[in-house]
């Protein structure tokens, strides 16, 4: 413990170049104002909708806004993230992409009974 260091080396040991530095923080910084640029026309579109004349938009608008934001205040942002991922992982996997086409959705329409084919379709 007697030991003090005297100097902090701090390694900017790279494997990319100057220009190469350069281009790749260049590519981040196109990256991020082209995700500020979505979030700004987003929260415009919302805005819009919000301060338009047509009510039950406006209100329909509003009820999610405050349902997500309940939502981000119960649940932590970690696990919202993680299932937004999974999420993602599952609709682009094999199993997820059966699922989405015609020949599936017929098969579920069958099989639940919402087939206008069907005699059970008409029933209530």
């Amino acid at each position: 413990m007697a030991e003090k260091c005297k100097e902090i080396v701090v390694s900017t040991s790279s494997e990319q170049t100057t220009m190469e530095s350069i281009v790749s923080a260049q590519h981040g910084l196109n990256n991020f104002h082209a995700a500020v640029q979505k979030a700004n026309i987003a929260i415009l579109k919302i805005w819009s909708i919000v301060v338009s004349r047509a009510p039950k938009h406006a209100n329909s608008v509003m009820l999610v806004m405050a349902g997500a934001a309940v939502l981000l205040m119960m649940v932590p942002f970690k696990y919202v993230i993680m299932a937004t991922t999974l999420l993602f992982f599952a609709l682009n996997s094999k199993v997820g992409k059966s699922m989405s086409d015609e020949q599936s959705n017929r098969r579920l329409r069958e099989v639940v009974g919402l087939d206008s084919g069907h005699p059970r379709a008409h029933c209530e």
